[in-house]
């Protein structure tokens, strides 16, 4: 991998992917001795949704065979634009961020592109809902003997923040366990973006010799918003002193749920209890932070309750969704209409090939088929085209035309958007999972 120039700390404003909706502590997300794998291969896994910074970087650990994205925005009149480089910041521009006209832009070789110092540009069209920065390359499955951080500007972000932002990083055991137990962390415990990181370990930075006098406290978060993980960490800082036992300030607001066990504690926002943007004091042994708790924004959107979502099944033991949309009293009178879309994503696959989406519509009277869109306008693949908003309750009857097996064993899902009369599109903030 390239690793002449590091990005320096005082110019990395990028935001970190750790875990689950998690900004912190890779040590303790990532340890060898618990992480799954298959053979000498352990799986390395983000999951962030509502994530709406446009500076995001993760760490690819020596031994790295694979990287892949998978990247849902949401489907409006605005492109996506990201530029990505590994372990150096980006210095492409967004003007320099366009469509590729060659159309051969290959996402399988994205980790060999950022092994070799080059700058990975990838421009997603308007209403594309997807961004497919990388992908798995089954061809070239070589581990990469040095690590570190592969920097991702955006640009541009459909409807300014993710609907979700997952990766998988592959990663030869052996090479990654030698290099773990002779890392060097920072104050958060994570890979110093100061060292070199190689199998054999880190060299060049790190606070792995700082003292163990506490400094100061790191929550895994200093801004919440809702959509956010209601699990919010802390840790010492330094990484390697002792974490007291720790207190809120509203524990009504974010109480303590798990106490110090000596590296972190942990404790849980209460949604339901944010009623106007404030700010909680976290105290642990006289060290202080303090996160800042945003209330739900009241939205205009329609909405759907997973309560309100039921399964059935046809003659042929097809999947049927009755969905009840709820729509806002404002949205609704006797001259108004609304039109629906159902789309499903099926995520990328080594073998399928990257991250497809696909719409449920109209094929004759009382049928429906699965198509990609064809046109520039969304038109062409809606579902229910021009229904009289006369009621804030609407349902819908979606018949997907497979067995729910035959969804699961690709790990697909159902998405739903809607758009009334000269306004804009909207992506409905709920979807049907059909692995669980």
């Amino acid at each position: 991998m390239a690793s002449a120039v590091h990005a320096q700390g005082a110019t990395d404003d990028y935001t970190r992917l750790v875990g689950t909706n998690s900004y912190s502590d890779f040590r303790a997300a990532y340890n060898p001795d618990v992480m799954a794998g298959s053979g000498n291969v352990v799986t390395l896994r983000t999951r962030h949704s509502g994530l709406s910074a446009a500076k995001l970087k993760l760490f690819l650990p020596p031994g790295t065979i694979s990287f892949r994205t998978s990247i849902i925005t949401y489907r409006v009149n605005q492109p996506g634009r990201v530029a990505a480089r590994l372990n150096t910041l980006p210095e492409t521009s967004a003007a320099q961020v366009v469509p590729d006209p060659s159309g051969l832009f290959d996402s399988r070789k994205t980790l060999e592109k950022l092994r070799a110092g080059q700058e990975v540009k990838v421009y997603a069209p308007e209403e594309s809902g997807v961004l497919v920065l990388s992908d798995a390359d089954s061809g070239n499955r070589t581990p990469a003997s040095e690590g570190g951080y592969v920097y991702m500007n955006f640009f541009d972000i459909p409807g300014q923040r993710f609907l979700s932002f997952d990766t998988v990083v592959e990663v030869d055991r052996t090479c990654y366990q030698n290099w773990f137990s002779n890392a060097a962390w920072d104050a958060g415990g994570n890979p110093s973006s100061q060292a070199t990181h190689a199998c054999s370990g880190s060299s060049g930075g790190g606070d792995s010799s700082s003292p163990t006098t506490l400094a100061g406290i790191t929550p895994s978060v200093t801004s919440w918003k809702p959509g956010q993980s209601n699990i919010i960490n802390v840790v010492p800082s330094p990484a390697n002193a002792t974490l007291p036992a720790c207190t809120s300030s509203k524990p009504d607001l974010l109480s303590p749920t798990q106490n110090s066990d000596g590296r972190t504690a942990q404790f849980t926002v209460q949604p339901g209890a944010i009623t106007a943007n404030t700010s909680v004091i976290l105290q642990c042994g006289g060290k202080t932070a303090t996160v800042r708790l945003e209330a739900p924004a009241t939205s205009n959107l329609a909405t759907i309750s997973p309560a309100d979502v039921e399964l059935s099944t046809d003659s042929n033991g097809n999947a049927i969704l009755k969905v009840i949309i709820q729509h806002k009293t404002a949205d609704v009178g006797p001259n108004k209409k609304v039109s629906y879309w159902v789309g499903a994503v099926r995520p990328a696959h080594p073998f399928f090939g990257p991250e497809e989406l696909f719409y449920l519509t109209p094929a004759s009277e009382g049928f429906y088929q699965w198509a990609q869109l064809a046109t520039p306008s969304p038109v062409s693949v809606v579902f229910a085209k021009d229904r009289f908003l006369v009621q804030n309750s609407q349902e819908l009857i979606v018949p997907l035309g497979f067995k729910k097996a035959d969804f699961a064993g690709f790990g697909i899902t159902i998405h739903f958007g809607y758009q009334q009369e000269n306004k804009d599109f909207q992506v409905i903030e709920y979807y049907w999972d059909s692995t669980k």
